[in-house]
């Protein structure tokens, strides 16, 4: 069985310190339990990706495992030089939660190659990007079309619940090995990405949070100004009926002076 190299203790897999956004958000100004548990997931998760773990390797349940390429990227020395794709896995029931890892083109294929190796009745079920044997591998549109086509791939694979299940593949998103961090010039570079996703789902939140105190203080303002309609309200019907009181006391007060008048006449 050939052997796929991705150590998930390797400089292109690192823990991304973010969680779904659905987990979080309440309305009122007071800080929900939810949101409480997203800072303190947030907070965990950094250190271990600052290298503060610890962390013994966990049984996964690869089903619920999601994982899409969010994009590329040209590293390497003008020499050499070579393609890198971001792989986000999601994982809502592991420690981790979500975090990126990279991967090159020949990982994918040796992926494949494993896996129609261990499935061959599989192996019409996964299409894969063919190589480029004359032009630049390093061409924009092409990468475009190479990125979808991969992506495709692991798509197909991640729908197929006996590949999904594959050690390999398990091995590939960084399934079953905690991650990380490695002090090196490519990890920084990396750590710095996952901080800056960390950051954007943090202002993210920090926006829908002030945005739900807007919306509740303006809810709060209407209400106050129909407590003081209906209090108004309440007011005038009382003068209302206090004037009619009047004006009825004032017809009966009336009715026996008018027929002692007629009497005398």
């Amino acid at each position: 069985q050939e052997e796929i190299s991705t150590n998930c203790d390797s400089p292109r897999s690192y823990i991304v310190g973010s969680c779904l956004s659905e987990n979080t958000g309440s309305a009122g100004s007071s800080v929900s339990e939810g949101e409480v548990s997203f800072a303190g997931q947030v907070n965990d998760r950094l250190g271990r990706l600052l290298g503060y773990d610890g962390e013994e390797a966990q049984n996964v349940d690869v089903e619920a495992a999601i994982a899409k390429i969010m994009g590329y990227e040209i590293v390497g020395t003008e020499k050499d030089r070579f393609t890198v794709y971001k792989i986000c896995v999601s994982h809502p029931s592991s420690v981790f939660g979500i975090w990126f890892i990279q991967r090159r083109y020949s990982d994918f294929l040796r992926l494949r190659t494993t896996l129609i190796k261990e499935h061959p009745s599989r192996e019409s079920q996964l299409p894969f990007p063919p190589k480029r044997w004359v032009g630049s591998n390093l061409e924009p549109t092409f990468l475009g079309r190479r990125l979808a086509g991969l992506q495709f791939f692991l798509a197909t694979i991640l729908e197929i619940r006996e590949l999904k299940s594959s050690k390999v593949l398990q091995s590939f998103l960084c399934l079953n090995q905690p991650i990380s961090g490695q002090p090196c010039l490519q990890d920084n570079k990396v750590i710095c990405d996952t901080l800056e996703e960390a950051i954007k789902e943090l202002r993210k939140q920090l926006r829908k949070n002030e945005k739900l105190e807007m919306e509740l203080s303006y809810h709060k303002q209407m209400n106050s100004e129909k407590e003081q309609q209906i209090q108004n309200l309440m007011k005038e019907n009382l003068m209302l009926r206090q004037q009619k009181d009047v004006l009825g006391n004032s017809k009966k007060s009336r009715r026996p002076s008018s027929h002692s008048d007629s009497g005398e006449r």
